[in-house]
Parts: C-alpha cells; structure tokens; sequence
C-alpha cells in the first residue's frame, strides 16, 4: 500500500514591494521655514491645518488648509489654500510643484 507524500511548502521570495517603507516625515521647523514667505492670506482668513503626507522615497504633498468664518453660516468655509509636491533629502526643501502657464490675450 503507497502512501501521499506531504509535500513541502514553497518558500515564498521576499519582494522589493513587499516591505513597507519606513515612515519620514519633514521636521516642523524646516517645514515652516519652506512655508514662512509663500502663505499670505487674505483678511479674516486662517491657516486651519498643514498636512505633509509622504508620497513615495522623498517625495511628499504638502497642503495647506484656509477656514472663513462667513455671516449667516453655521460652520466655516474651509478649503486647501496651497498645495506643493516637494522633494526632502539632506535637511533641505526642494519645491518640485509644476504651476500652471500663463494664459495669453488672443484676438480670436
């Protein structure tokens, strides 16, 4: 009488894309030294929230969240003011952010 052999398990390889990549994240004084002379606000508007979310390696988003507290309105207005794709490495901010052309006035 023959007998199933057990069979052995299949070592699964460790892929590149299977290990989670450390979270970093930009330090708040060098992150507010890149945002100190870009923000400027219109009169009874605030910066509500900066959230820096990394993207991939060193890459990140960084979005810069305005509140308005308007009459007759139960809640305030809120919205992302700036937002900057940005390069981090070697202590050092790198805006990476692509604005959009100017429009030229056509005749036609």
């Amino acid at each position: 009488m023959m007998t199933a052999k057990k069979k052995k398990p299949v070592k699964k390889l460790k892929q590149d894309w299977d290990e989670k990549p450390k979270k970093s994240e930009i330090p708040q004084n060098i992150l507010d030294e890149f945002l100190k002379d870009k923000i400027k606000l219109p009169k009874g508007t605030k910066v509500r929230e900066i959230k820096c979310n990394n993207l991939w390696h060193d890459r990140y988003r960084i979005n810069v969240w305005a509140e308005r507290h308007e009459e007759e309105s139960y809640y305030p207005k809120t919205w992302i003011e700036y937002s900057y794709f940005v390069c981090y490495g070697d202590g050092q901010i790198t805006d990476k952010t692509i604005y959009p052309k100017p429009k030229k006035d056509r005749f036609f």
